[in-house]
């Protein structure tokens, strides 16, 4: 992105919990401070800034405006943009660009103060900065899931012949191997990336529309003015999407469905760190109880859990401004103010989280075989129906093997003794169907 100004620096005061209110006691475990920072006044506001000097810039390159007030914008500092004046402006307008704009003219002579926000509107302005800062947002984001997804295969390399039990429904159904496990939940996160890429040219324009969306104070220059604006933004333009969020609702969906992707891991997980399973730890540390000491909590995974579904109730939020009144509508709006900020520090959180527990995680192999001959062996009953179907038919084996299950459980016997006993003739099949190594 082009920078018209060398000095513009902010120091106001960053705010990494944007919009809602949360302890700072939980702030490390349930927020994310690179993402919160991202998303935060000081970033928002320097977007905004940004908006406007490109504008004048842009504006002054086809004689709209003197070049000599579009030079005076693009020097604006705003180091000493005033946060609390700015939200108090906010309270009485709706809006955050009124008071932006009364503070910068400050800064301004009287006659460059004439060609601030020239032809432009409030949405435009702040449009545009939420999408700037989402474009940050999203390198942040596609770096962490390209770091999960190589810890994932890494594991999914290491384990491609550890064996355990595949549950359906919670409970054991048939034998898998943990790489397997691993990779399904890879795959979701390689599909979020290509979402990703196909998503950024529908999402990454900017706003500019003007009153109502015509530009009409341009006198047909307007879609000139905001093609300049939007090379020097580093953003595409594709008109006007003032009462059309779709776009938005879009990259709210796809945020959700990573959410929900790491939260199906993290639940996983989750099931098999109870202690009855024990197949896997999340870290070699985990959290501790202060009544008992022999506990490893995996609370990197319960937060996981939680703001995923946090992440989908915000989204059903997001999704209701797409019904959107004329041609701008303030209620609409203030629901995307208020969840899209929440929706990205929280993915920033389960991301980052994730990453942890990919690059922690530690597997009990033996665990997972002593469960499976725990259960009798019976995780192998699909197996064993379709060697005694070649031998007596698909009715008959699936006959066969239920009355051997049977008989296991009555006798808690484990499956392969009951089978030798009662096919003698098929030894060599056992052999190889229960050989917890090669299964």
């Amino acid at each position: 992105m082009e920078r018209l100004s060398t000095n513009l620096t902010f120091i106001c005061k960053v705010r990494t919990k944007p919009y809602f209110l949360m302890l700072e006691t939980y702030s490390k475990y349930l927020s994310d401070s690179e993402v919160g920072t991202l998303c935060g006044d000081t970033n928002f506001i320097e977007k905004m800034v940004i908006f406007e000097f490109t504008l004048a810039k842009a504006e002054s390159e086809l004689g709209l405006i003197p070049v000599e007030a579009a030079e005076e914008i693009g020097r604006l500092s705003g180091k000493n943009i005033n946060v609390d004046e700015l939200a108090k402006s906010t309270l009485e307008n709706g809006i955050p660009v009124i008071g932006l704009l009364k503070q910068l003219k400050q800064g301004l002579s009287d006659s460059a103060k004439e060609y601030l926000h020239w032809g432009t509107t409030s949405q435009d302005v702040v449009d545009s900065a939420q999408i700037l800062v989402i474009k940050e947002v999203l390198v942040v984001f596609e770096e962490r899931l390209q770091s999960i997804i190589g810890s994932l295969n890494s594991l999914v390399s290491q384990h491609q012949n550890t064996l355990m039990a595949g549950r359906t429904r919670n409970q054991q159904a048939a034998p898998i191997s943990f790489g397997e496990k691993v990779e399904s939940w890879s795959r979701p996160l390689n599909r979020h990336i290509t979402r990703l890429n196909q998503l950024r040219p529908r999402l990454l324009n900017m706003q500019f529309a003007g009153a109502v969306g015509n530009l009409s104070v341009f006198n047909g220059l307007g879609e000139e003015v905001a093609k300049k604006m939007a090379k020097k933004l580093d953003l595409g333009y594709q008109g006007t999407w003032h009462s059309q969020r779709d776009s938005i609702a879009e990259f709210s969906g796809w945020m959700t469905l990573v959410a929900s992707s790491l939260g199906k891991m993290a639940n996983d997980i989750l099931l098999l760190t109870q202690t009855e399973i024990g197949e896997l730890l999340e870290n070699g540390k985990g959290g501790v109880s202060s009544a008992m000491p022999h506990k490893n909590n995996p609370i990197l995974s319960e937060a996981i859990v939680g703001l995923s579904s946090w992440v989908n109730t915000l989204n059903g939020a997001v999704q209701q401004t797409m019904v959107h009144a004329h041609e701008r509508d303030g209620k609409a709006l203030i629901l995307e103010w208020m969840a899209l900020p929440q929706m990205m520090t929280t993915l920033g959180t389960i991301l980052n989280h994730s990453r942890l527990i990919g690059e922690n995680m530690v597997i009990d192999p033996e665990r997972m075989k002593s469960n499976i001959s725990n259960s009798l062996e019976l995780i192998f009953s699909e197996k064993v129906s379709f060697v005694l179907a070649k031998k007596y038919g698909s009715t008959k084996g699936k006959q066969l093997t239920g009355k051997a299950c049977k008989k296991a459980l009555q006798t808690k016997t484990s499956l392969s003794k009951v089978l030798k006993e009662s096919f003698p003739d098929l030894q060599e099949e056992w052999q190889q169907l229960f050989n917890l190594n090669k299964a």
